[in-house]
């Protein structure tokens, strides 16, 4: 079936992508136009495949092709994507994508790779059975005249792997370790191999073929590791997972012998060692008998990690970091003297790598500073009793040279050495309190290591001058990290960063200034009044000179929020500040409030809360209130009549129908936050699960997790345990006791002191769906009756969310 020819000229299409190759931004312009008018008809992403596939079409335009489709999958391949691509020619594209495995430009492979794993991840192996067989038939294929398309196909296998990972459910894992199961061992042999060739290759220097074989090898050992680690449950058990481990570390230890030694696999080197520390299922803990053999393995590690890490080879380790790693790099000093703004951010940032808490980020792992201090601080906190002496060794033994003899003679290495084991005792701070008087060390030596290199203390100036700010920087850091506020400095320090933040110019250098200058408003709360009013003047200039810089007005937002805090109700004089700042970024419309509407809800809860009065929009929640309530009666009591007016309303016909029930539904999700009673919310919750029972109950199932989150919140308020332990609705009436006990509705001001109107309000009672209803009945039954008519019903439920009702239910 020629999808292709059939709806789409594909002439047209590939006309258009000439356009979008260009670098003339009105011939883009109008190709963008064109594409986005016809990504939704038939036949179009036929058209753009059968472009990316043509490897006689220029190299360029083929891959904006690939990469459009890529785009589009996510957009149009689910089964319910609005004017999503028809299943017919969803079976022609896997079709053709699966002969694709002979392209011979790398970056067009690689994104026709990506793609295939996309769609694998949406059809894979339900709808598309046919994918993992025609690579593994690829991948067995034994003709060594076509090594690009092994090799394609196996790019395309380790996306397919990649994107199901992905998916996280119990049944989507037992598909992917049955899939394991299926060609972890054709993969081992693959990567065996190939590491085989490689290593002949190396030996006999053959250059040929020996980039492709080493980006070969560095493919298949990826695909190993996502069968090795997501793809059993357990991985000792396995003989084949054990015997890659086994030459795995073989042929590691075989390289190592070159001894070549590089920034990106040192990095990886400190990481390995730093996670053997910290993995958690190394340590020894008390349990129960059945845990033994696992104790009996951490016990192994353990007295592998003693025999490893001895006292020398800390030692060594130790001196290594502080007199090796530690130092400042050529290009840093370079990036010192020519961007010195540049070269404090990035300074501020390796220096809070995982220091203050984990929450740092993931830099440790990719970057170099980051990455030696994070190992250093894993072997002081794992080792520190034999670390901490070490490091007061190397501490006293730079304490006894003199930094100003390294300053006249020039000597960069000595002042670097010192600023490492300056840095090494900031970073440790913790652990090394009880090792070091620091009140005596500041006096008898930091405070002397700032005084010099400013020209009255008889050093050479010039370069000699210049390097000591190495040593100064250090100091001023190293003080920051040892000593408590001091209030008497408060007034000049919030100048001077004031002073800072407006000469400045570097964004991430503002962000970093308005960082100090929010955590010192938070920490002195009224202290700050007599400090902050410059600040108040100038955030406003500031907001409007970030309007491109996110983060930055993130910042200023979380500012903000600390002087209303610490203002308190004399922060109503900054209203008519605040409040533009708060409608903006909390516009869901504005493309900014993605980042800035958190913030802002919590700068407008505090100007909220330090308000002095109310405001003349107070009736509002109970206006909207009484409209949610109204509607919610009105559905429940007479249905039939609710659902003829929205046939009335629509014109009778059904997608407008469905469009105005849409609309109504995502109106009583939306409001139902403005109900705190708990009889309002379960009104609100009956009238949403009436509708599943009605001819417009698709409006509610495309909805039904929100729905049914409403629904667990409302079990939450209403029900309780009794004795038997099993949950009961306390707004139920079961007897004239319970009767009595309800309360009249506190919104209205009926008088029913008479022993008739009393009468007739416990008859209104008594029919009222809030105390006649059991809704764990309610919930029990509709649910059962929607898993009856859907049997996958429960696929759709978040997991959380089933859990909570599980929990109500099934006592």
């Amino acid at each position: 079936m020629e999808v292709s020819s059939t709806y789409f000229c594909p002439s047209l299409v590939l006309e258009a992508f000439v356009g979008a190759a260009s670098q003339d931004p009105s011939i883009l312009k109008k190709a963008e136009i064109h594409l986005k008018s016809w990504e939704t008809q038939p036949g179009f992403y036929s058209a753009v495949a059968s472009i990316f596939l043509d490897t006689n079409i220029d190299a360029n335009v083929r891959w904006v092709a690939a990469m459009y489709f890529k785009n589009g999958i996510d957009r149009y391949w689910r089964k319910n994507a609005p004017s999503g691509i028809s299943e017919e020619e969803k079976t022609y594209l896997k079709q053709h994508l699966l002969e694709s495995f002979n392209e011979p430009i790398l970056q067009i492979a690689s994104q026709v790779a990506i793609l295939i794993g996309k769609i694998a991840r949406h059809d894979c192996p339900r709808f598309w059975p046919s994918l993992v067989p025609v690579l593994i038939q690829s991948l067995q294929s034994t003709d060594s005249n076509q090594p690009i398309k092994i090799q394609r196909a196996t790019l395309t296998f380790y996306q397919v792997v990649k994107a199901m990972v992905s998916k996280k459910l119990p049944a989507d894992r037992k598909v992917f370790e049955e899939l394991t199961n299926s060609t972890f061992e054709l993969i081992f042999n693959k990567w065996k191999q190939s590491f085989d060739e490689l290593f002949i290759s190396l030996e006999a220097r053959q250059q040929a073929n020996l980039s492709f074989l080493l980006s070969y090898c560095v493919l298949l050992t990826k695909i190993m590791k996502k069968l090795l680690v997501y793809g059993f449950s357990e991985i000792r058990d396995v003989q084949m997972c054990r015997l890659f481990l086994i030459q795995a570390i073989q042929k590691l230890d075989s390289m190592l012998q070159s001894k070549l030694v590089f920034e990106r696999f040192l990095i990886n080197m400190m990481n390995l060692m730093k996670d053997v520390l910290k993995c958690e299922k190394y340590k020894v803990y008390r349990t129960s008998n059945e845990d033994q053999q696992k104790n009996r393995l951490s016990l192994m590690v353990q007295n592998v990690k003693i025999n490893f890490f001895t006292i020398e080879m800390l030692r060594q380790l130790v001196e290594m970091l502080l007199l090796q790693y530690f130092l400042l790099k050529n290009d840093e000093l370079h990036c010192w003297d020519s961007d010195p703004e540049s070269f404090t951010f990035f300074s501020i940032e390796f220096f809070s790598v995982l220091i203050v808490s984990e929450e740092s980020g993931d830099s440790w792992k990719f970057s170099w500073r980051p990455c030696v201090e994070s190992l250093f601080l894993t072997l002081t906190k794992e080792f520190k009793d034999i670390v901490c002496p070490i490091i007061m060794q190397l501490v006293n033994q730079y304490l006894l040279s003199d930094s100003s003899q390294h300053q006249q003679s020039n000597d960069i290495i000595g002042l670097l050495k010192i600023d490492a084991v300056y840095n090494a005792v900031g970073l440790c701070t913790y652990h090394l309190y009880d090792f070091i008087d620091f009140d005596q060390w500041f006096n008898n030596r930091l405070v002397h290591e700032l005084a010099l290199g400013d020209g009255n203390d008889g050093g050479s100036a010039g370069n000699s001058s210049r390097n000591y700010r190495i040593i100064k920087r250090r100091v001023i850091w190293l003080i920051g990290k040892w000593v408590g506020v001091k209030m008497s400095y408060l007034e000049v320090h919030f100048k001077l960063l004031f002073d800072l933040l407006k000469s400045v110019s570097e964004c991430e250098t503002k962000l970093s200034v308005l960082h100090v200058m929010t955590l010192i408003i938070e920490r002195m709360e009224a202290d700050i009044h007599p400090h902050i009013h410059s600040l108040i003047h100038y955030l406003p200039l500031l907001w409007d000179a970030s309007e491109h810089h996110n983060l930055l007005r993130c910042a200023i937002i979380t500012n903000l929020s600390m002087i209303v805090q610490g203002l308190g109700s004399e922060s109503v004089n900054m209203h008519q500040f605040l409040l533009p700042v708060i409608k903006t970024s909390t516009d869901v419309q504005q493309a900014q409030h993605v980042y800035l509407c958190e913030d802002a809800l919590h700068l407008w809860l505090h100007a909220g809360g330090s308000s002095s009065g109310a405001v003349a929009s107070v009736q509002c929640p109970p206006l909207t209130t009484s409209h949610v309530i109204m509607t919610s009666r009105l559905l429940i009591h007479s249905s039939q009549s609710f659902l003829q007016l929205v046939s009335h309303l629509s014109g009778g016909g059904r997608p407008e129908s469905m469009a105005l029930v849409d609309r109504l539904v995502e109106g009583l999700l939306n409001k139902f936050d403005c109900l705190y009673q708990a009889d309002k919310k379960k009104i609100c919750v009956l009238a949403l699960l009436s509708l599943l029972q009605s001819q417009y109950n698709r409006s509610v199932l495309s909805k039904i997790n929100r729905v049914l989150s409403t629904v667990v919140d409302t079990l939450h308020d209403v029900c309780k345990e009794d004795l038997n332990g099993r949950f009961v609705d306390t707004l139920l009436i079961v007897d004239e006791k319970t009767l009595s006990s309800v309360r009249c509705d506190e919104d209205n001001d009926y008088d029913i002191s008479t022993d008739i109107m009393e009468g007739k309000h416990h008859q209104i009672i008594k029919k009222d769906p809030i105390h006649s209803v059991c809704l764990l009945s309610h919930v029990r039954s509709l649910l059962d009756l929607l898993q009856m008519h859907c049997p996958n019903f429960n696929e759709e439920i978040e997991l959380e969310i089933l859990q909570q009702l599980k929990h109500f239910l099934c006592k």
